[in-house]
C-alpha cells in the first residue's frame, strides 16, 4: 500500500508555544493541505495502464502552487531543494518525490549503535 504522511508543524521549538498559537497552527495546517494537493496534482506515483475513452493516456494536472515563505529560502519548487538540505538518517533515505525501493532496515543491534545522531553530518559537504 502507498501513503505518505504529511504533519503540519506550529510552534519553533524555543518555548513560547502560547504566543499567537491559533494563527501559527492554522498557518501549519494551510502549508500541510497546499503539500498534499501539490503532490495530488502531480499525478499517479506509478505509470497509467488504461487508456481515457479518446484513446490516450491521461496526463497529470500541473498546476501546482509555490511552496509557502520558499521565497525565503531561495526555493522555487519541490525540486529545487538540494540533496544535502534533506535530513539523512539510517531509518531511511533523503526524502524525495521519486518512487524508489524501499532499503533494508538496519538491525536492533546497529540501530542502537547507530541512531541519528548524524542525520546532519551530510550538510555542508
Amino acid at each position: 500500500m502507498d501513503w505518505i504522511v504529511i504533519k503540519a508543524i506550529c510552534d519553533w521549538g524555543d518555548g513560547n508555544k502560547g504566543k499567537d498559537k491559533a494563527q501559527r497552527q492554522t498557518l501549519a495546517a494551510r502549508n500541510s493541505a497546499q503539500v498534499v494537493k501539490a503532490l495530488l496534482d502531480e499525478g499517479n506515483l506509478y505509470p497509467v495502464t488504461h487508456q481515457t475513452e479518446t484513446g490516450g493516456i491521461p496526463q497529470p494536472r500541473n498546476k501546482t502552487k509555490p511552496i509557502p515563505a520558499a521565497h525565503n529560502m531561495g526555493i522555487k519548487d519541490v525540486h529545487d531543494i538540494p540533496e544535502q538540505m534533506l535530513e539523512r538518517c539510517p531509518y531511511g533515505t533523503p526524502a524525495s518525490l521519486q518512487k524508489r525501493p524501499r532499503p533494508a532496515r538496519p538491525t536492533r543491534h546497529a540501530t542502537k549503535q547507530r541512531g541519528c545522531a548524524g542525520a546532519f553530518a551530510g550538510l555542508g559537504q
